[in-house]
């Protein structure tokens, strides 16, 4: 049974168990390479039933029809496989290093024509009207945007309104990774966008032990496009981690709401001990992305950037922590810190940044953690 008035907690939790077939509470894993002649199903490669019952949970949350991968990368693969030579990909130069190396990639080998946005222009997307062909073919677009907001890892705000109004006059498909917000913050699909992108690895799955990500587009001929995709590439995610991604969902909303707690109050010591200036996180009134955030977003979400200034002062701050881990990635239950500067493609990225992931650990623990780490390297 499905009441298309439930919340989209209450369908977190609900959608996705088909029990007049199952019979059973919890969705069962599908381990299965090949099916019997005369199912729906032929083979493993196209079909699971585990994938769908995550599917048809994600893409209610979202508004569309989601289609799922073996990671979140495979799915931005997946996306640019939908352009070609002549197709010209407009990219925020603060996105997600890993979308900014493949693009780079592609074009390096001439599979699309890479153009990357400053976040000046990102946030008024009318100044590359002048870039926008002058006629195109609405079945056929060629150009495609792709915006993640809050950005990685400076949590910049972008205007998800604007860009909807910007793709319909630049006749192009406009695509939003919304891995950071998820969709308890914010659904961008309902505000015009094409397809929204997740590493569903992250706060989706929420306990750091899924490789997976996950489309989802409002038409439904994109999303078949992409199934297409994943067929023929053999970009499938496990049935396992289907299973466990789709556990996972169903806790999202009650994590995210312990997360975003927890990081206001990390974001508020932060913003004492080292100044409005340095702390970057879209609920502080002194955030120049806090307005808008307030008008698109659904809350501030779990995600904390601040600026040490030094990068050896960063380092000395994460390894000073007891109870926060000090590792890459981002969403799970325990509480993160990661300086992405270390990282392969992030030259833009200021050295001294340290990013944390609010876990749900209890926030005296976090914040006795956050207190001595920051006394250590005179905070």
């Amino acid at each position: 049974m499905f009441d298309s008035g439930w919340s989209d907690s209450t369908k977190a939790v609900s959608m996705g168990r088909n029990q007049q077939i199952i019979k059973s509470v919890n969705t069962p894993v599908s381990f299965a390479s090949t099916y019997l002649k005369g199912e729906s199903s032929v083979y493993g490669r196209h079909d699971n039933s585990t994938w769908r019952a995550f599917e048809e949970v994600i893409g209610e949350l979202e508004g569309g029809h989601a289609v799922s991968f073996s990671s979140g990368q495979a799915a931005t693969s997946a996306v640019f496989s939908l352009l070609d030579s002549a197709s010209r990909l407009f990219l925020v130069n603060d996105s997600y290093n890993g979308t900014r190396l493949l693009a780079e990639s592609l074009q390096s080998r001439g599979v699309l024509k890479l153009k990357l946005l400053t976040p000046e222009v990102s946030s008024d997307p009318m100044l590359l009207l002048a870039d926008a062909p002058a006629t195109a073919d609405k079945d056929h677009r060629k150009d495609l945007y792709w915006l993640e907001t809050p950005s990685n890892p400076m949590l910049r705000i972008y205007p998800l309104d604007k860009w909807a109004s910007f793709k319909e006059t630049a006749r192009a498909v406009l695509v939003v990774d919304n891995t950071f917000a998820s969709p308890v913050l914010q659904n961008p699909l309902k505000t015009g966008a094409d397809l929204v992108v997740h590493s569903a690895t992250k706060v989706i799955s929420g306990h750091s032990d899924v490789i997976m990500g996950v489309v989802v587009a409002r038409d439904e001929r994109l999303a078949d496009e992409l199934r297409e995709i994943r067929t023929l590439s053999g970009s499938i995610p496990g049935p396992m981690e289907a299973f466990l991604a789709l556990r996972g969902t169903r806790t999202l909303f009650l994590r995210f709401e312990r997360q975003q707690e927890n990081a206001e109050a990390l974001a508020d010591l932060l913003t004492r001990r080292l100044g409005a200036d340095k702390v970057f996180y879209p609920g502080l009134a002194n955030n120049g992305g806090y307005q808008l955030a307030r008008s698109q977003m659904r809350g501030s979400g779990y995600l904390i950037s601040f600026d040490f200034g030094d990068s050896a002062l960063a380092e000395r701050f994460c390894d000073s922590l007891k109870l926060m881990t000090y590792a890459t990635s981002l969403g799970g239950v325990e509480t993160l810190v990661e300086r992405r500067s270390r990282h392969r493609g992030e030259d833009a990225t200021p050295p001294g940044l340290v990013r944390i992931s609010a876990g749900i650990e209890a926030i005296e623990d976090l914040l006795c953690d956050l207190d001595q780490a920051l006394a250590a390297v005179g905070r």
